[in-house]
């Protein structure tokens, strides 16, 4: 859980990273990209009408499937996180 705690300095995302150690006291295994948009209350075809991108790349990209993106899908789902690009890149 620390390191869920210190990929993100936003206060907000430092209550959920405590919120979801209280729940799960073990090792959470999820992509900063997961981490981030259930953060952000959003589902996986949420973020991709928001982002321009299909939930299929999404998927891919969360369940670590793929190992390297475009750089271009990257930003576009920050821009649609409103976050850095660092934030959900593992």
């Amino acid at each position: 859980m620390d390191k869920l705690r210190s990929w993100f300095s936003d206060p907000e995302c430092h209550k959920f990273a405590q919120m979801i150690e209280r729940c799960h006291p073990v090792s959470v295994d999820i992509t900063k990209l997961e981490f981030v948009r259930r953060m952000k209350g959003l589902t996986v075809k949420e973020l991709a009408d928001k982002a321009g991108v299909s939930t299929t790349a999404i998927y891919c990209i969360e369940k670590r499937i793929v190992k390297r993106s475009r750089m271009d899908t990257i930003q576009l789902l920050a821009e649609a996180l409103d976050c850095a690009v660092d934030n959900i890149m593992d």
